[in-house]
């Protein structure tokens, strides 16, 4: 059971390191509000792993059968979300406070974390990847019942704490870091998610009209 559990909470860190828009979002978040707001960012990824994961072991057929036929309306929906979200953080000034205040902004709220969440939800890939992550590991045919507790509560654990360090490693850049630097960074994560956004919204439109 042990070492189920420790691959489970790798599971947790590997679905957590690719680089997509939730990921450019915490990273926007710790840069400018700090370490908190980019921890409970990062939480609301962390709860789409742990839904994914619970999909994975529950619903394994029914999750794959649901994700193949809806995939370019996923894309298309999600994509919609992670453009507008994008917008949201190239066109804001979350440095503005601390230009003036010379103050260290420190914020959060739980819109960040559900901003994170929707933008880790608008990935159709999520749910595959955390599938393909568990039969890696031979975790395909656990116990449904409470025994796969501890194993959902492990993945949780290691995408909670990849996130932990990732916030903590951009919020100590942020101290070495100019305002201008900062918001210029700022503004370029968030070009990259409005493209992100838009291909994956054009690319499930396409696919949905043809």
């Amino acid at each position: 059971m042990i070492i189920t559990l420790i691959k489970a909470f790798i599971i947790g860190i590997c679905v957590s390191v690719p680089i997509g828009p939730a990921a450019i979002f915490v990273m926007q978040k710790s840069l400018g509000y700090g370490r908190k707001a980019g921890f409970v960012s990062g939480l609301g990824v962390t709860t789409l792993d742990t839904l994914s994961a619970i999909i994975s072991v529950f619903a394994l057929a029914i999750a794959s059968k649901f994700i193949n036929a809806h995939t370019n309306l996923l894309m298309f929906i999600g994509g919609g979300v992670v453009a507008v979200i994008g917008a949201g953080m190239a066109f804001s000034n979350p440095f503005k406070k601390l230009k003036e205040s010379g103050a260290k902004v420190a914020s959060w709220s739980f819109k960040d974390y559900f901003q994170a969440f929707l933008a880790a939800a608008s990935n159709p890939g999520a749910v595959f990847c955390m599938l393909a992550l568990f039969a890696f590991f031979k975790l395909g045919n656990l116990p449904h019942d409470l025994q796969i507790l501890p194993v959902i509560l492990m993945v949780s654990a290691g995408s909670m704490t990849y996130w932990f360090f990732f916030s903590w490693l951009f919020s100590h850049l942020r101290k070495n870091l100019k305002i201008k630097t900062l918001v210029t960074i700022n503004r370029i994560a968030g070009i990259i998610v409005i493209i992100i956004g838009i291909g994956l919204c054009g690319s499930g439109l396409y696919n949905l009209i043809f």
